[in-house]
Parts: structure tokens; sequence; C-alpha cells
């Protein structure tokens, strides 16, 4: 691939579409309830939890679903218009010869509903932690007025560390899937994980082997939504996660320059990858 070419896709209109992962619900005036459900990778367990609902007027508000050797769910009902108690609808979900134990959650304060009932929320496995765009704000607004010019170098260390642990587990589920090559491993797995836990939508659009150099996008990034109007590049954590990706999966150390940023009224966050 030689430098200057575009990749396949790189020119398409990515459309930022957002997926609630809250496990909570707000709305004054209702009345939830909820349950955590096991029950066997078998069909029609969910559909019979969703016809028992329609059944008794209780409408389905939030679900979280996975399925592997068995099937949890997570789900949250709205009630208030429902003909029979929370327990009642327990009862006949439960008398579903898949389900193997079903949990009640319940609402503490009418009109609000929480997960109490799972322990960690997990990234392939690992455990993890979701961050409100508020709540990121303050951590990176402090470090950067708190530590001033040294903060950035601060946020781009944390960021190569960072990159290097997420790419060592991307390399053990390419290794998993047959894959080798470290592109690949970069661009169809690390930074796609990168973004499905809502950091942004990055994607190499050139690549050139020999010397190694790169030049990576990442759309609607969240660390720069922080910096908008700053009218300087802001993605120290990003450009650090781009340097430990790149070092971890190709071995070679490199330098990662920003020269693009939505900060700046850029239209996304463009960097360039060079050998150091």
């Amino acid at each position: 691939m030689k430098w200057g070419m575009v990749l396949a896709g790189a020119s398409a209109e990515i459309v930022p579409v957002s997926l609630e992962i809250g496990r909570f619900l707000f709305s004054p005036g209702r009345k939830f309830h909820g349950f955590l459900v096991e029950a066997r990778a078998e069909r029609g367990v969910f559909r019979r939890m969703l016809e028992v609902a329609a059944k008794h007027n209780a409408r389905l508000r939030l679900a979280h679903f996975q399925s592997f050797k068995r099937k949890t769910i997570l789900v949250f009902f709205d009630c208030t218009e429902c003909d029979v108690e929370p327990q009642e609808l327990m009862k006949e979900i439960s008398g579903s010869r898949n389900i193997i134990s079903i949990k009640p959650i319940e609402s503490q304060i009418e009109g609000f509903i929480i997960d109490t009932a799972t322990k960690h929320l997990t990234i392939s496995g690992v455990r993890s932690a979701a961050v409100s765009l508020p709540v990121f704000r303050g951590l990176i607004q402090g470090v950067h007025e708190r530590l001033g010019s040294g903060g950035a170098v601060f946020l781009y260390y944390m960021g190569v560390e960072a990159g290097r642990e997420a790419s060592k587990l991307a390399r053990e589920m390419a290794l998993d899937l047959g894959i080798l090559d470290s592109l690949r491993i970069l661009r169809d797995i690390t930074l796609p994980l990168y973004g499905s836990t809502g950091w942004g939508f990055p994607e190499v659009v050139e690549y050139h082997d020999k010397p190694l150099l790169m030049r990576i996008r990442i759309y609607d990034s969240l660390e720069c939504e922080v910096g908008r109007g700053a009218r300087q590049s802001y993605s120290h954590l990003a450009r650090g996660f781009i340097a430990g990706c790149i070092e971890e999966l190709f071995g070679v150390k490199v330098s990662v320059m920003e020269v693009k940023c939505i900060a700046k009224n850029d239209p996304y966050c463009e960097f360039t990858v060079k050998p150091a």
C-alpha cells in the first residue's frame, strides 16, 4: 500500500448513532420493576417474557441481552398500567422450562430504577467502567487546568499505556481468529473496539509499511468534544493511545502528531504517524 492511497471506506460518511448503555430509568410518576434472568441458550425465552408482559400491560422499557452457553437478560418494565403485581409477573415468566433463575430488581423511589443485581461492567470479560461526558470533562479539564503544559504530557503517556494494553487484548482475540497481520489487528479489531466504547470513531485512511507511515482519523472524539473552542489540538490522550497501539502491534517507536482537531473547528481529528 503506497502512502497517499486511501483505504477502502475511508471516504464514506460516518454517521454516529447513540446507544444507551445506562442501566437505569428515570421518569417521574411511573412505576418500574426489573428482573435479571438466567436462562438456557434456547429459542423463545425472550419472546416468552415479552408475551407475559404484554398480556398484563407491562411495557418493556430497557433490555440488555447476552447469549453464549446460557442467556443473561436484564429487563426493566413500566408496570404503571400493569394488571398484576410484579411478583405475579415474575412467577409467570419463571414458569418457562428454560428459565434457570430470575432475580427481582425493585424500585426504591417511584419513577426511578437502577440495576442492583449485576456486579461489574465488562468488555470482553474484562472489568470496565463507563464515564459520562460531564464526568470525563471534569477529569480532562482538571488535568489541563492544574498541570498546564505538563497535563498534556501526563495525558499522552496515560494514552500510550492504555493503547498498549488495548492492543495486547486485541492481539489475543486476533490469534483466536487466526489473524496475525498487525495492520488488520489495528484496523479491524483495536480501533473498532476503541470506537465501540464511546471514545470516537477511528479509521486508518492511509498506510505505508517501509518506512511505517500512517494517517488516522477519529470522528466525533470524546476527548476533543471536551476541548471545543480551545483553538488548538486537544487529543493528547488519543494521540498517546494511537502511539501505544502501533508500538505494541508493529514493534517500532513512533511519533504521532495531531494535524486536525474538532477543538479547532476541523470536521474530525487527524493524526500522522511516522517512525520516531
